[in-house]
């Protein structure tokens, strides 16, 4: 029978219950032996006490809502294509940001091979976490690295190969996908995401792709974060709307400087680096 602790409150466990019903949650769950939604609900629960307290600096609203065990990837309507393009061939994938490691899993399961795929997030409480929910470290050993993106070069230096420092400078032009999943919206000033997008086109092989999302209401609507992904580089930019509202797009009411077009939902992205 599930306990729940006297932190959480009914409606948090409700929550965390719809969302461990959705069809990719249990989907993915399965693929790690856990088939019971009250199982997935008690684990997770347990575990988001721990994110909250841990090294992640703030209490971040995918982890209060207990988005983390939804693969959310699978939303992003390029997702499919790029699977798809990438289907037989040896793509390596790079998750910017990666939390606990979801929709990397998710990656995995739709077809990318485990020895091509990466995982990393400042936050190395997350990284383990994501092996205590999933129960999986033993098979995912070396997927996932603490690292931050915002580190890695030299500081006054130019951005680019010849000052990339550390992890970053073994990875300079190493990926050919790169996903950065409700990240972007977390930091503080254009200036920031500025940094982490050249970061992102380093990190990048030519031709590769940069996808992901961002929840409503941040530093760029849709139209200058376009224009701000032009202007380091990238071309064939796509940056939509969302539709429709799930369960994260209620975290916009935590964030500033929406448009009226944006309230309430967010955005997807797409963006190519040349060959």
């Amino acid at each position: 029978m599930f306990q729940m602790p006297a932190w959480a409150t009914q409606a948090t466990v409700d929550e965390m219950r719809t969302i461990a019903s959705d069809p990719h949650t249990k989907a993915l769950f399965a693929a790690s032996g856990m088939s019971s939604v009250e199982d997935i609900v008690q684990k997770a629960i347990m575990l988001q006490e721990c994110a909250l307290r841990g090294d992640a600096k703030r209490p971040y609203v995918c982890v209060m809502r207990g988005a983390f065990l939804r693969p959310r990837v699978v939303d992003h309507p390029s997702y499919p294509l790029i699977m798809s393009q990438q289907a037989g061939e040896r793509c390596r994938f790079l998750d910017l940001g990666c939390c606990m490691g979801t929709d990397l899993r998710q990656m995995l399961l739709d077809g990318a091979q485990k020895e091509l795929v990466h995982g990393v997030d400042f936050s190395p409480d997350f990284i383990r976490l994501g092996f205590e929910l999933f129960g999986d470290e033993a098979t995912m050993d070396g997927v996932f690295q603490r690292v931050d993106i915002l580190d890695g070069w030299d500081s006054g230096s130019e951005l680019g190969a010849s000052s990339a420092t550390g992890w970053m400078s073994e990875h300079v032009s190493s990926f050919d996908v790169v996903h950065c999943g409700a990240v972007l919206h977390t930091l503080e000033s254009k200036e920031e995401v500025q940094e982490v997008l050249k970061r992102v086109f380093c990190l990048l092989a030519p031709g590769g792709v940069y996808f992901g999302g961002n929840r409503p209401t941040w530093v760029h609507d849709a139209k200058s974060f376009h224009e701000e992904l032009e202007s380091v580089g990238f071309e064939g930019v796509e940056v939509t709307v969302r539709s429709g509202q799930n369960e994260a797009d209620a975290e916009n009411v935590l964030f500033k400087n929406a448009s009226a077009e944006e309230s309430g939902r967010g955005t997807y992205f797409v963006a190519f680096k040349p060959h």
